[in-house]
């Protein structure tokens, strides 16, 4: 058994099963081969070797610790599924630690100053994000066909989703976001009347340009760009789309939302991954100290129980 079936087994495996990070299993089918050589012998690999191959990506590639670990992680995947078959034993794998957690999140004032650099086509999908949390690709794909404006909610199937859960977000009784959803509703209405065609996503860019291959609504694919401008303009380089989510579990945390009802809102899966978001800064503390303070405060000392004579 060589190393070129493993890595064939576990691509098929995520291919059939649909998932959505079969893109990274290519991307780690490639160092993997280069680093090992495709002809490797499968039960040779050992601990040792493991440990030495996220070493080399790490110090001679230069490559992130969150990269090598799910490398590693689709490597040992491979093994199991290849252990099902009794061709292989998996050796014990290196635990790698990732440390570089990104702790930036959006003050109101910055999000405003950006958002406002923003032509209105991508505007109103930051502005969503900003409102929800969610990740940039699902509110790219978000069709109208999700919104009950009846209902006032906006949900996800699973199969639209990064962790494949269903969720939904009310918003009839967010006003400002309400506001937002209707506005774009209308402001679609219009543009399909112009181009005279349907369009199903709710944030698009429009295209009225002759020579333009698509006119009218077309869907937005990447924003990279026109976001890092927006940026750089209001004063604010190195923001990223994905700091909104940050910012929106901050704020639902501030707001005392239940650990519970927040990660079925922004779409977190395990409180692991809900803490890696979950920032607080020092204003925070100063908060809970005063909070406590008012609180021992208020609570007058009992006399202790003189001894008995």
């Amino acid at each position: 058994m060589v190393l070129q079936d493993l890595l064939d087994a576990m691509l098929a495996d995520y291919v059939v099963a649909g998932k959505k990070s079969s893109r990274h299993v290519e991307t780690a089918y490639r160092h993997l081969s280069e680093y090992f050589g495709v002809d490797k012998i499968v039960q040779e690999i050992t601990f040792t070797i493991v440990t030495g191959y996220a070493r080399h990506r790490m110090q001679t590639e230069n490559a992130a610790p969150a990269t090598v670990k799910r490398e590693v992680s689709f490597l040992r995947r491979g093994m199991r599924l290849l252990e099902r078959d009794g061709t292989v034993r998996p050796p014990p794998f290196p635990e790698i630690k990732v440390r570089n957690v990104r702790k930036v999140f959006f003050e109101e004032h910055q999000y405003r100053a950006v958002r406002d650099q923003l032509h209105d086509d991508l505007g109103w999908m930051v502005e969503f994000m900003w409102f929800t949390g969610w990740r940039s690709g699902e509110v790219r794909n978000l069709q109208w066909r999700s919104i009950d404006l009846d209902l006032g909610t906006v949900s996800l199937h699973q199969d639209e989703t990064k962790g494949e859960d269903a969720r939904v977000f009310p918003f009839r009784f967010f006003p400002d976001f309400e506001r937002l959803i209707k506005e774009q509703r209308a402001r679609t209405d219009l543009i399909e009347r112009e181009f005279a065609q349907i369009i199903p996503w709710v944030f698009y860019r429009v295209r009225r340009y002759r020579w333009a291959k698509h006119r009218g609504g077309t869907q937005i694919r990447r924003f990279s760009g026109a976001w890092n401008i927006a940026c750089e303009r209001a004063g604010y380089p190195g923001k990223k789309p994905h700091d909104l989510r940050r910012t929106a579990v901050k704020r639902l945390e501030d707001a005392g939302v239940s650990r519970k009802d927040a990660m079925r809102m922004v779409g977190h899966k395990t409180e692991e991954m809900y803490e890696r978001y979950n920032i607080r800064t020092g204003r925070d503390l100063d908060d809970a100290v005063k909070k406590l303070a008012a609180f021992m405060g208020r609570k007058k000392p009992e006399a202790p129980d003189k001894p008995a004579p």
